[in-house]
């Protein structure tokens, strides 16, 4: 399944080489009406979403849910459900795993055992 934002795309790049926007919709079967849509949540997000990666770089320990409550502080209205979209988004993730400390991260491969600690039962 395609997004609309791609869809839109595609349309856009067939122009572009040369066919009528009419006939690439036909071609692409994607209604035209679609074309024109432009999307709020970017711009309705980006202030929070700036707000939130402040936040985070003063606080990295911190969780999407005690951020929300300092961007409510600052006066943001959002509810749980947007604050984890908007956390989730990729950025906050992928830091997040950067600021584990080493001592709590897992080993990637499982050691193997001795012929003692078999006997053992460790």
């Amino acid at each position: 399944m395609v997004s609309p934002q791609a869809r839109r795309e595609q349309v856009a790049l067939a122009c572009q080489r040369g066919l009528s926007e009419r006939r690439a919709c036909g071609l692409l079967g994607i209604a035209r009406s679609c074309l024109g849509y432009e999307l709020r949540l970017p711009v309705k997000d980006a202030p929070v979403i700036a707000d939130m990666k402040l936040l985070w770089a003063q606080y990295p320990r911190y969780g999407y849910r005690r951020i929300r409550i300092f961007l409510q502080r600052q006066g943001h209205q959002l509810g749980w459900h947007r604050t984890h979209r908007l956390w989730s988004r990729g950025w906050a993730a992928a830091a997040a795993s950067a600021t584990t400390p080493a001592h709590r991260q897992q080993p990637t491969a499982p050691v193997a055992r001795t012929s003692r600690q078999r006997r053992l039962g460790l």
